[in-house]
């Protein structure tokens, strides 16, 4: 089933357990590095701990409740998520996608084709929902894409398409996280990374950042 942005799924209605959300994109520049994420936020709408941002240099949350992973194929990252493990403290799961350095290489969501997130259910493993989203986003170097969000105690599905300058910093400052650098010897593997993040208290800042983003485990820098 297609969905459009700003519509509502009960994801209680597939009957799953475990629910898998795919995400794929094709482009013709081989140089431009995309990456995946999820922000397990607080009932203040914040990430508030370090390990409740899941990407693929840290790809297992707490009760392991949600599973990052690489793919091949149509689906290029895919974000397990299983609701009954989801702790008590987290509200909303944002799914995001970003690239990397997009602003200082001149890579935008222009170059990306055919963007989409995918539902896939466990038992079966066929597709559920699928959300093409991109549009608006010409000049954007990352987007939250929808969200997971408990209603009066059941699980729902929202897209958004809220396309963003910044990156993935641009996005970690949004959710309450300030990222700051770590030097490591070049070049830099994913088991060598480092993320180091202070959470902010106060309230959530705008997003209006230059040049900085990560992929494939990249050191984040402060832009503040």
């Amino acid at each position: 089933m297609h969905i459009h942005s700003g519509q509502k799924v009960d994801l209680t209605i597939s009957g799953e357990s475990e629910i898998k959300i795919c995400l794929g994109w094709d482009t013709d520049n081989r140089d431009i590095e995309i990456d995946g994420a999820a922000f397990l936020l607080s009932e203040r709408g914040i990430c508030e701990n370090d390990e409740d941002f899941i990407c693929n240099s840290q790809p297992i949350s707490r009760q392991q409740a949600v599973i990052h992973a690489e793919r091949g194929g149509q689906d290029k990252e895919v974000i397990t998520i299983k609701p009954a493990l989801i702790p008590k403290d987290i509200h909303r799961i944002v799914i995001t996608l970003s690239i990397y350095e997009g602003e200082a290489r001149q890579h935008f969501f222009s170059q990306i084709v055919r963007p989409f997130l995918r539902i896939i259910t466990e038992d079966r493993q066929e597709e559920w929902l699928r959300f093409d989203f991109g549009q608006g986003m010409a000049s954007k170097t990352a987007v939250v894409i929808g969200e997971l969000y408990q209603q009066q105690g059941v699980w729902m599905f929202r897209t958004i398409a809220e396309g963003l300058n910044g990156g993935l910093i641009g996005i970690c400052n949004y959710f309450g996280m300030e990222v700051m650098e770590e030097i490591v010897p070049k070049p830099i593997r994913l088991a060598e990374v480092i993320y180091l993040a202070k959470i902010r208290s106060h309230r959530q800042p705008s997003i209006h950042l230059s040049h900085a983003t990560t992929s494939k485990g990249r050191i984040l820098r402060e832009t503040n």
